[in-house]
């Protein structure tokens, strides 16, 4: 079986890998502040656009050594060295920091990529311009700017938690770090500050778990006698300075977000009530696992496109 290679199609790719590196070394001296002369970022540029040609020779069998051009190490040790010859010589502590940014400006370039080829289809020109572009308003934008918009727009999402005819609308930061759940039921448990649940709870019930201390007996009498008793948890906790707490939650009636016109359901989750605040500024004031999230929104794909558990 013969493999038909193309040339231009070839030439256009090593040119846009040159390019493309290129420019995420401009960008990354751009948020580093390296200054370096001129010439080292094209000559470095150049060094990856050769590997890819090796790389590239190698899978077609043009020559031989695919194994070898395939490998993390040789991948790791071209990086290292394109990094040395861009802004070398540079310490292993620098050069760690260096790769980061340059590594994080990637995954802003191959998303932008990846969007244009659901959009555009698998044309490498399109590709390669949108990776360009993201670059470029990586740079110009700095690094700090473009945080804090992941920071706002991916990592924040608005809630709404609904008991019965009432509900409150609550702005959560997607936490990794939130491994809580309810020991009984193994349920993911959302924190959500007292202050913003306030109008949803019962007012003795609210005094209750709103104190320094909340006392047992007392809560067990404010419980007496009304339908929360079957919604009330207890959910131990650890964390920084404080090993043993126990956190008060109910189940609520409906917990969702909207994307555009969709509604998503976070289905079997419990809330926590936190009596104090997470931010002065209240940035956000709920906690939430971003797991409960995906789940929520494969749960409303339809089943053509769920992922199979196979």
């Amino acid at each position: 079986m013969q493999t038909v290679i193309y040339l231009d199609e070839v030439l256009l790719r090593l040119l846009g890998d040159f390019l493309v590196n290129l420019l995420l070394l401009w960008a990354t001296a751009q948020i580093t502040k390296i200054r370096r002369p001129p010439w080292r970022m094209p000559s470095a540029a150049a060094l990856g656009a050769l590997y890819e040609f090796a790389y590239l020779g190698s899978s077609w069998h043009l020559w031989k050594g695919f194994a070898f051009f395939a490998s993390p190490l040789v991948m790791l040790g071209v990086f290292i060295c394109m990094l040395q010859v861009a802004f070398g010589p540079i310490k292993p502590r620098r050069l760690l920091s260096v790769g980061g940014y340059f590594i994080l400006i990637g995954f802003v370039t191959s998303g932008a990529g990846l969007v244009a080829s659901y959009m555009f289809g698998e044309n490498p020109l399109v590709k390669y311009v949108t990776a360009i572009a993201a670059i470029l308003v990586v740079a110009e934008l700095g690094w700090g700017v473009v945080h804090r918009v992941v920071w706002q727009e991916l990592l924040h999402v608005p809630i709404t938690v609904r008991l019965g005819e009432r509900q409150v609308q609550v702005e959560a930061l997607l936490d990794t770090a939130n491994h809580l759940r309810d020991p009984l039921t193994g349920e993911s448990v959302i924190i959500v500050e007292a202050e913003v649940l306030a109008p949803l709870l019962p007012e003795d019930f609210l005094k209750v778990v709103t104190g320094r201390e909340f006392d047992f007996s007392q809560l067990s009498q404010a419980l007496a006698d009304t339908t929360w008793a079957q919604r009330f948890r207890l959910l131990p906790y650890s964390s920084l300075g404080r090993e043993h707490g126990m956190l008060i939650g109910f189940r609520p009636d409906e917990v969702y977000f909207t994307q555009g016109k969709a509604k998503h359901q976070v289905e079997d989750v419990i809330v926590g009530i936190y009596q104090r605040s997470f931010l002065p500024n209240g940035e956000y004031r709920a906690l939430m696992h971003p797991e409960l999230l995906q789940t929520a929104m494969e749960s409303s794909w339809p089943d053509a496109i769920k992922p199979s558990s196979t």
